[in-house]
């Protein structure tokens, strides 16, 4: 998850909420973005946030 958001190990939650809104807002399906690639970002987000 951490790769795919392109962080190193031990990034901060802020530093990680961050990286999640850029890509879902490049990435999100309504605003041009490929709906795979969004939902293998959701799923980073959801296991870096637990």
């Amino acid at each position: 998850a951490l790769a795919l958001f392109e962080l190193h190990e031990g990034a901060s939650q802020e530093a990680i909420r961050r990286r999640w809104r850029e890509l879902a807002l490049q990435h999100h399906p309504d605003r041009g973005g490929n709906a795979k690639t969004f939902i293998r970002i959701r799923w980073a987000w959801q296991c870096l946030r637990g």
